[in-house]
């Protein structure tokens, strides 16, 4: 289970789902790189928690890969302590730190939706992928505008979502019913 966006919240979120029984893996951090802040009174926020949860005693997890800062790493092999180490050719393995930009400017016009805390297809994509198998039912109880159902349906997975403003069930179903064929993006966005 992932909970987003509880900075006032966050231990109050902890304990409850403590006590439904789950156990808490990580606070990832969405970094927005291209943050903004409403308020000039206090510090700007760049970055929402994500909270990672699951029932115990294990949970699906599929390795998040990274690209190496520099392609420099892949040309050769570091010899440590009489040790060789190959670089992954796929990039380093992703901390818990996640960069992906808020759906703001021109950039995201064709993404952004009319819904006030869209999250980004490229981060839905990477937990839906890197936390369920294909053919798993991944459960939205607060789908707004159904950025990870429509995650789920493009990285082969069902869905259910709930969501209690007609509006935006409405458009979470326009955005299903013109987006369940289009390929998945990248983890990283560029």
């Amino acid at each position: 289970m992932f909970v987003y966006g509880i900075h006032h919240y966050i231990g109050f979120v902890q304990v409850e789902m403590y006590n439904l029984g789950l156990e808490y893996r990580r606070m990832i951090v969405w970094n927005y790189e291209n943050g903004w802040s409403r308020s000039t009174k206090t510090l700007a926020t760049h970055y929402e928690p994500i909270l990672w949860f699951s029932k115990p005693p294990g949970f699906n997890y599929v390795p998040i890969r990274e690209p190496y800062k520099s392609t420099e790493r892949l040309k050769h092999p570091i010899t440590k302590n009489g040790k060789v180490w190959t670089p992954h050719p796929d990039g380093r393995l992703a901390g818990d730190v996640w960069h992906f930009p808020v759906l703001a400017g021109r950039r995201f016009a064709a993404e952004r939706v009319d819904h006030p805390t869209q999250k980004p297809l490229a981060l839905t994509d990477r937990i839906v992928r890197h936390f369920s198998n294909e053919g798993d039912l991944v459960v939205v109880p607060f789908a707004g505008s159904g950025t990870e159902c429509v995650s789920a349906a493009r990285n082969g997975r069902q869905y259910w979502g709930c969501e209690i403003k007609p509006e935006y069930v409405e458009l979470a179903a326009r955005r299903l019913a013109s987006t369940e064929a289009a390929p998945p993006l990248p983890d990283r966005v560029g």
